[in-house]
Order: structure tokens, then sequence, then C-alpha cells
């Protein structure tokens, strides 16, 4: 199973990061036009015939659906912030997400841009994979440990295909 996070890692949220947290329907009003996938859909797709796809995020599910919906990204999964009782860092969202579908955690690729996501990773057991283009830059992963870090979402791609 490939686990992504969905803002700055699925997702290119960034324009309406401001909102997030504090205005939920502006956010919302806006992911038309101010979001943008950050991994092809036709990878998705790719990936998805080998792969479960789950999402993770510490974001509330209205929000996570209609992200997806729009961008016409379906998955088997999606954990938001009130599937848990514990958030990422703590393993818990991730757990959830690979029991749903009955998958050992070691058999779990997660990606992430904020060490958050892989400190939640690395404490479930799964393969955890940096991205530094959302919230965390590369100097914040250097303290811990990925399988992989990527700062170009093109290599992230080429990577994610290759496991095919």
């Amino acid at each position: 199973m490939i686990i992504f996070d969905l803002d700055e890692t699925l997702v290119d949220t960034s324009k309406i990061k401001k909102y997030r947290r504090v205005d939920w329907k502006k956010c919302c009003e806006l992911i038309p036009t101010d979001t943008e996938l950050n991994i092809s859909l036709e990878t998705i797709e790719k990936l998805q015939n080998k792969y479960h796809i789950a999402v993770v995020t510490n974001s509330p599910e209205f929000y996570a659906e209609k992200v997806l919906d729009f961008h016409g990204v379906v998955v088997d999964v999606l954990i938001s912030y009130r599937d848990t009782v514990n958030h990422k860092p703590h393993p818990e969202p991730m757990l959830l997400a690979a029991s749903k579908l009955q998958i050992k955690p070691e058999n779990c690729i997660s990606i992430g841009d904020n060490i958050n996501d892989i400190l939640s990773s690395n404490s479930a057991g799964m393969q955890s994979i940096g991205v530094t283009w959302g919230e965390h830059k590369l100097d914040n992963f250097k303290q811990i440990e990925c399988l992989r870090l990527f700062s170009e979402k093109k290599d992230l791609e080429n990577y994610l295909l290759s496991l095919i």
C-alpha cells in the first residue's frame, strides 16, 4: 500500500494554507482555483493497478473528500482527523489505514512533506519517503530516517513508477 499525506504532498494546497484550520468553508470554495495535483492522475492510476492507495491527513474528512473528488483521485482508504484519537506524529492514523485493508505495516510506503508524517510512518513500522516541496525543507529531514527524500516532484513520480 502507498499512503500519501494530502496537503502539500499529494495536492499543492499552499495557496489556501492560510485558511486551513481557520475557515474550512473558504478552503473548500478555493479548491477548484487554488489547488493542483503534485503527482499526476495518470501516475496515481498506474499505481492503483498494483497497490492500494490511501490518504492519511490531519485535515477534516469533508475537506479531504472535496480535494480528492475535485482532482479525480480515488483512494482505497481515507483516514482524516476525526478517525483517530491520536494524530500524526503518532502512528495510530497510519496503522488504521493499514488495518482497514489488512496490510502489514512493513508492506506500506508512506509519503509526506512534514517530519510528523515521517515520524508517524516510522513509528508504525512503515517505509517513509519525504518530500521537500511542502511544509518542511531538506534541513528538517536531516534529523530523521527516510527510505528516500525527494526535492523534485518528477523524481518522486519516476521512483513510484519504477515500483510498478
